[in-house]
């Protein structure tokens, strides 16, 4: 039985997340935007789709490539596979992995 949204589960925001995508370029030393990110990026490592070692709440490029590479297993192509987190596709994720989405 699939928990309930809400029961305990993370919740990312999509919101945050897509202005941490857009904002965070991986330079060391700089904080983390969003801690929704290191939720997000921990279940493409679960997925293997990004390297542990890569996901430090940072959505750079790395994450961004992932991401893109989860996108393309929902069947996206083209530019809907962009490596920036859309509803659909995030929801999927979060479906699999624990955690739950708002906008």
């Amino acid at each position: 039985m699939e928990p309930k949204p809400g029961a305990g589960r993370p919740v990312v925001d999509l919101s945050l997340l897509l202005a941490a995508a857009k904002a965070d370029p991986p330079k060391k030393g700089t904080p983390v935007s969003y801690a929704g990110v290191k939720v997000v990026e921990d279940a493409l490592v679960k997925e293997g789709l990004l390297a542990k070692s890569l996901a430090d709440g940072h959505f750079g490029t790395a994450p961004q490539a992932a991401y893109g590479l989860w996108q393309m297993r929902c069947g996206w192509r083209g530019k809907d596979a962009d490596g920036l987190p859309d509803k659909a596709s995030l929801t999927k994720l979060g479906k699999r992995r624990g955690f739950d989405v708002k906008d």
